[in-house]
């Protein structure tokens, strides 16, 4: 359970290959799993939302 109450929890399933991998790289970083996926989502959001802004201003203007 998150200790903030400002954050969710997020179950999230992963091949046992990926999720061992992600792990050692987490410990010799000294690093969460869950510091990491949450700064993975938070660039895939930014990212996201800006080709979302690039596809609104191509469209032509309404009438």
């Amino acid at each position: 359970m998150a200790d903030n109450p400002h954050q969710k929890d997020l179950r999230v399933y992963l091949d046992a290959d990926i999720h061992m991998r992600l792990k050692i790289l987490c410990v010799k970083k000294n690093r969460s799993m869950s510091s990491v996926v949450a700064e993975l989502v938070e660039q895939w959001i930014e990212e996201t939302e800006e080709l979302e802004r690039l596809e609104r201003q191509k469209r032509p203007p309404r009438n």
